[in-house]
C-alpha cells in the first residue's frame, strides 16, 4: 500500500536560525504504509515498552505499552480511511480490522517474532480522520513486568504544562530511516525534537489553513519538526525530561507528517482523548485481572492547565493600503512590507483567480494587493507580519523575526517551508 496523502499545504514554520529556502513547496507523500523509521535516530534494543506491529500483512507501525496488556497507537494503523491512502478534512474512519489480525511485539526487531496478537480495538466515537488519528489496542494476552514496562499517557493535565512537560520528546519507532529506504521493522530512537506549536500553548496552531481555508492542524493535534518517517505510525512522543527521569511519558501518537523528507511531522493528543485512553485502560484491566493503572485516576489542575492567552493584542480596522504595525491593526489581518520597511495592511491575492483579484486602485505583487504606485509595481518579494508586531522583509521572502512563526491568516508558503502533501505514516514491513 501507499502512503496517504494529506492534501493540504500546510504551513511555513520559521525561526530565527532557520535557513532561507527558495526551493518550490514540497510534496508531503502518504503518512500510510510502507518502510519507515526513525530519521537521523539509531537503532536500540532497549525500551521494549515502544512496540512493532504487524497489521495483518498490511503494513507495519509502532505503538507503546501503556498497560500490561494495552497498547496504545494511530487509528490509521487499525482502520481503512475513505480516502484510500489520503487524509485531508473529508476523511473519515470507515470501521476496524479484526483485532487478531493486529500482531504486537516487544523486540527490538520485529524480524525476531515474539508476536501477542490483538483482542480487542478501541477507537473515537467520531469516525473524521483528522483530530482523531487514535486507537487503543487490548491484546489476548499480558505482557509481564520482566519483558516490559509499559508508560504513562499525559491524560490528566494539558500537554503544553510548563510546570510539567518540556517543548522536546524523543522518537522511538520501527519505520525507516529516510525517504525511499527500505529498512524498517527495526526499533530505532531519536532524541531531542522540537515541539512547534499546539493549540492552548504560547505558540498555537490555530490558523494554519490550506488553500481551502480549512484547518490543516486541528486542536486535537501539535506539530513538530524532524525526526519520524514512514513506519514510525502510531509511534509515541516521549516528553523529554520525564524520558530522561526513566518515567516515560507520551504526548501523543504520530498520526502523518512529510514523507518526502521526513522534515515535520503531526501527532494526536493524548490529553485530548483522555476519556477514551482511561476507559480503554480500565477495560484492558478488567480483562486482564489487575488494578488499573495510577495514571486513570484524576488529579488537581495547575494554573499551567489553562490554555494561554497571552498579552491583549490591539485591535484596528485599517483598510488596504493603510500603514500598520502588526496584522491585528488591519480588517484583513495581513501586515506585509512591499520590498521596504513601511508596513501596509494588505490582502493575498491571485490575477488567474477571478475571486482573488484585489480592488481597483490596487495590483497583485508577490500574491499580496499594493496600492498601483510603480515604486510599489517594482518592488521584491513580500513577507506577512508574524504573530508578533512586524516580520522584517528579506529579498527571499523568508521571515527572520524571532521565535516561531506561523502564517495566521496570511499566505502559507510566505514564511519558508510549505508542506504540500500531509500523508498520515504506515509502513509495510521491510525487515
Amino acid at each position: 500500500m501507499n502512503f496517504a496523502r494529506v492534501a493540504l499545504p500546510l504551513v511555513a514554520l520559521a525561526t530565527a536560525a532557520a535557513a532561507c529556502s527558495s526551493e518550490p513547496p514540497k510534496d508531503l507523500g502518504a503518512t500510510g504504509q510502507t518502510q519507515q523509521a526513525v530519521q537521523g535516530g539509531s537503532t536500540t534494543s532497549s525500551y521494549p515498552f515502544a512496540v512493532g506491529i504487524n497489521i495483518g500483512g498490511r503494513g507495519t507501525c509502532s505503538g507503546a505499552l501503556i498497560a500490561p496488556n494495552l497498547v496504545m497507537t494511530a487509528r490509521h494503523c487499525v482502520s481503512p480511511i475513505s480516502t484510500g491512502e489520503s487524509i485531508d478534512n473529508s476523511s473519515r474512519f470507515t470501521g476496524n480490522y479484526a483485532a487478531n489480525s493486529l500482531q504486537i511485539t516487544t523486540q527490538a526487531n520485529m524480524g525476531s517474532g515474539g508476536f501477542r496478537a490483538g483482542r480487542e480495538i478501541m477507537v473515537p466515537t467520531d469516525s473524521k480522520s483528522m483530530g482523531n488519528d487514535i486507537a487503543l489496542i487490548i491484546l489476548a494476552s499480558s505482557v509481564p513486568a520482566t519483558e516490559a514496562t509499559p508508560i504513562t499517557p499525559v491524560v490528566q493535565h494539558a500537554i503544553y504544562n510548563t510546570k510539567r512537560y518540556s517543548k522536546l520528546f524523543t522518537a522511538i519507532g520501527y519505520g525507516i530511516t529516510g525517504p525511499g529506504r527500505n529498512d524498517s521493522g527495526v526499533r530505532r530512537i531519536r532524541q531531542k525534537i522540537d515541539i512547534k506549536c499546539a493549540t492552548g500553548s504560547n505558540v498555537t496552531c490555530d490558523g494554519i489553513t490550506g488553500p481551502d481555508g480549512l484547518p490543516a492542524i486541528l486542536a486535537t493535534e501539535f506539530l513538530t519538526g524532524q525526526g519520524v518517517c514512514q513506519g514510525d505510525s502510531g509511534s509515541s512522543a516521549y516528553e523529554q525530561n520525564n524520558f530522561d527521569a526513566k518515567t516515560p511519558m507520551s504526548l501523543g501518537v504520530l498520526s502523518r507528517g512529510d514523507a518526502n523528507s521526513c522534515d515535520i511531522a503531526i501527532y494526536t493528543r493524548t490529553d485530548s482523548h483522555k476519556d477514551l485512553i482511561i476507559a480503554a485502560a480500565n477495560r484492558a484491566a478488567t480483562l486482564g485481572g489487575y488494578t488499573a493503572p495510577a495514571w486513570t485516576q484524576p488529579e488537581a489542575q495547575d494554573p499551567e492547565d489553562a490554555p494561554y492567552t497571552g498579552p491583549t493584542k490591539p485591535q484596528s480596522n485599517k483598510a488596504l493600503g493603510d500603514s500598520c504595525g502588526n496584522k491585528y491593526e488591519c480588517t484583513s489581518k495581513v501586515c506585509v512590507a512591499p520590498g521596504d520597511d513601511q508596513f501596509v495592511c494588505s490582502q493575498v491575492c491571485d490575477d488567474a483567480d477571478p475571486a482573488k483579484k484585489c480592488p481597483d486602485g490596487f495590483s497583485c505583487n508577490s500574491g499580496y494587493c499594493f496600492k498601483s504606485t510603480p515604486a510599489e509595481a517594482s518592488s521584491s518579494g513580500t513577507t506577512p507580519a508574524g504573530t508578533g508586531d512586524t516580520t522584517t522583509t528579506t529579498t527571499s521572502g523568508c521571515s527572520t523575526a524571532g521565535g516561531v512563526g506561523l502564517a495566521h491568516g496570511a499566505g502559507l508558503s510566505m514564511l519558508g517551508l510549505a508542506l504540500l502533501g500531509m500523508r498520515r505514516r504506515r509502513n509495510r514491513k521491510g525487515a
